[in-house]
Formats: C-alpha cells, sequence, structure tokens
C-alpha cells in the first residue's frame, strides 16, 4: 500500500511537472512570437527608414544634379552611413540571435538532464519496488515452504502417533481376545469336564440301580423257587 501510494505521488508529481513544462513551454513560444514580431515591426521600420533615406538622396542627388562633387561626397557618406549602420544592425541582431540560441540551448539541456533525471529516478523506483515484491514473494515461498513441511512433519508424527497407538490397541484387543478365548475355553472345558463327570454318575447310578433291580429280581425268583420247593415237600 505505501508502494502503491509512493507510485500515485510520483505520477502526480511528474504529470505536474509535464504541465508545468507545456505551459513554460507556451509562455516561451509566445515570448518568442512577441520578440520575433518585435524584431520584425523594427527591421521594418528600419527598412522603411533606409528606404526613405535612400529616396532622399536620389531625390536630393536628382534636384542637385549641378552639384556632382557635393552628391557624390554625400552618396559616398551617406553609403559609408548606411554600411556602417546596417553592419551595426546586422551585427546586433547576430548577438541577439546568438544569445537566444544559447539560451534556448541551455534551456533545453537543462529540460533534457531533467527529463533524463526523473526517468532514471523512476526507473529506480519501478527496480525497487520490483525487487521489494521479489524479495517478498521469496520470503512468502520460503514461508510457504517451511509450513507446508511443518505441517508434512506433523502429519507424519501424527500417523506414527496413529499407528503405534493403532498397534497398541490391537496388541491389546489380541491379548484381551486371547484371554477372552482362554477364558471361553476353560469354561468350556469345565463344562464338559462338569457334563462328562454328570453323565458318568448318571450310568453309574443307572448300572448300580440296574444290578440291584437284577439281584432283587434273582433274589426274589430264588426266593419264589425256594418257597415253592419247600411248600412241595410239605405237601
Amino acid at each position: 500500500l505505501d508502494v502503491l501510494r509512493k507510485v500515485i505521488l510520483i505520477q502526480t508529481t511528474c504529470r505536474s511537472y509535464r504541465t508545468t513544462i507545456a505551459e513554460e513551454k507556451k509562455r516561451t513560444d509566445r515570448a518568442a512570437a512577441i520578440v520575433q514580431n518585435c524584431f520584425r515591426g523594427y527591421h521594418t521600420r528600419q527598412l522603411f527608414i533606409a528606404s526613405r533615406s535612400s529616396a532622399i538622396v536620389l531625390q536630393a542627388q536628382s534636384r542637385r544634379v549641378l552639384t556632382s562633387l557635393r552628391i557624390e561626397n554625400q552618396s559616398s557618406a551617406a553609403k559609408t552611413v548606411q554600411c556602417s549602420w546596417r553592419g551595426y544592425v546586422v551585427r546586433k541582431e547576430m548577438r541577439a540571435y546568438g544569445q537566444a540560441c544559447i539560451l534556448v540551448q541551455a534551456k533545453w539541456r537543462a529540460y533534457q538532464a531533467y527529463v533524463s533525471y526523473v526517468l532514471t529516478l523512476s526507473s529506480v523506483i519501478t527496480l525497487q519496488a520490483e525487487a521489494r515484491r521479489l524479495l517478498g514473494r521469496l520470503k512468502y515461498l520460503s514461508q510457504l515452504a517451511k509450513t507446508h513441511a511443518a505441517l508434512c512433519i506433523q502429519r507424519s508424527a501424527r500417523g506414527v502417533h496413529a499407528r503405534r497407538k493403532l498397534q497398541v490397541t490391537q496388541d491389546a484387543a489380541l491379548l484381551i481376545q486371547q484371554a477372552f478365548r482362554a477364558s471361553v475355553s476353560r469354561r468350556q472345558q469345565y463344562n464338559a469336564t462338569l457334563n462328562a463327570r454328570k453323565i458318568q454318575s448318571l450310568i453309574r447310578s443307572y448300572q448300580a440301580r440296574s444290578r440291584v433291580v437284577t439281584q432283587q429280581r434273582a433274589s426274589a425268583a430264588i426266593n419264589s423257587i425256594a418257597r415253592a420247593h419247600l411248600a412241595r415237600k410239605r405237601f
């Protein structure tokens, strides 16, 4: 956000500077136009004055035909004055033109130097912003990689802890299952032993009752036979 504000401020400064330069150029163009108009008017007036002087000289020469020497002297003097004046005017114009060219060159060079400075400063600021953005991006990627690595380590640690917990739970479940199966097997063996003992006792009691009944029947038969024999002997 600070970088964006700085960029906006720089853009505003550059635009205001460009507007100022444009206005200054317009003022310079107007001033140059005014100077040119003034110079052209002055030059036209001078040409008019020179033309009028020439006309006056010609009129004087035409009027003073008889005084050729005086006319020649005046003509040579007028020519000398005209040459001197024209040389002075030309030298003055060249001096003013040279000073104007030097001023324009100086202004143009200063403007180019300032534009180059502004462009260089803008390029440096842009490079700094890009470098800061790249460094921030690299820092963010590094932090993201560290976070990803930490998450991977946490997932691995949780997986190892969960697998260990699951192994412990499975071992405990296997122990409980073994203990429960052993208990069930012991109970089943104990119940089978009890059932076998009950069956054996029942079989033995049945066999004993069968023997007792057989013995009772045999003794009753023997008693009946003995009684019958005794009864037959008595009769």
